[in-house]
Order: C-alpha cells, then sequence, then structure tokens
C-alpha cells in the first residue's frame, strides 16, 4: 500500500465492482468523504437509481469506511478516520528509515512583530519536520 488514501479508494471500487474513476470525492460537505453514482448502473439495469443505491449502500462495507449511506442516486462513504490515522502511523516502516531527510522551511522574520499570520508557516514547519523525522534517522 503505497498510498492509503488510493488504496482505500480501490477497495470501495473492487467492492462494489466499479471503475476506479468512477469514485468521486464530493465537495460538498456531509456527502461522505467518497462517492459512487449509480446512475450508469441503473441504465444498464434497467432500474431506479435509488433503489439501486439503496441495495448497494446496505450490501458493502468496506475495511477502513465508517458508514455507507445511500444519498439520493449516490451511494456515499465515509472514511472511518481514527482507523485511518492508527493505520498511518502504525506503519513507520514505510518511510525508508536508513534514508537522510534534508528540510528546508520558514523562519519568523526578526524584523517584524511576531503573530498567527507570520508564525503559521514556521509552525508547519515544525511539525512537518517532527513527522519526519520520526521515520528518518537523521534530519536537518
Amino acid at each position: 500500500m503505497q498510498n492509503v488514501w488510493s488504496d482505500l479508494k480501490e477497495n470501495i471500487a473492487n467492492k462494489i465492482g466499479a471503475p476506479l474513476y468512477k469514485i468521486e470525492e464530493p465537495e460538498k460537505e456531509g456527502m461522505g468523504d467518497f462517492a459512487f453514482a449509480c446512475f450508469d448502473l441503473a441504465k444498464q439495469e434497467k432500474r431506479n437509481p435509488v433503489e439501486i443505491a439503496l441495495e448497494l449502500s446496505k450490501e458493502t462495507s468496506v475495511d477502513g469506511i465508517k458508514e455507507v449511506k445511500a444519498i439520493g442516486p449516490y451511494v456515499n462513504f465515509y472514511v472511518d478516520w481514527s482507523a485511518l490515522a492508527k493505520d498511518v502511523l502504525s506503519k513507520p516502516s514505510k518511510v525508508k528509515a536508513n534514508k537522510f531527510a534534508l528540510i528546508e522551511h520558514t523562519s519568523i522574520n526578526p524584523n517584524a512583530s511576531p503573530h498567527v499570520g507570520r508564525a503559521r508557516n514556521a509552525i508547519i514547519g515544525e511539525l512537518l519536520w517532527g513527522f519526519i523525522r520520526y521515520g528518518f534517522r537523521d534530519t536537518l
């Protein structure tokens, strides 16, 4: 598993028997992390897409997905974020531990007063440095 998010998307596609490109990532909040539109399937089976979505939502169970819900003609998948975080953090060996990492990021401007806007990039850089240091032996 090289990319956890892509693997999750691929698992959903395999579970419902759909091509990978048909699994969407909805832009609207509350519509899940992944969605599958049942229009093409409804056309093939000559059935109502809402019925197909309801049927698929009841039958489908995917590891890493907390909830599968039918919303209209879409099957929406909600990621189990705590399980995903545990999965990602429990496998630091995916990062090559024998490699060296050079991390360069911004620092606060010494000629200006520090505030959240100016400190943001430095804080993000320090956090990334900490995460990468966790998986690498040597960091600068």
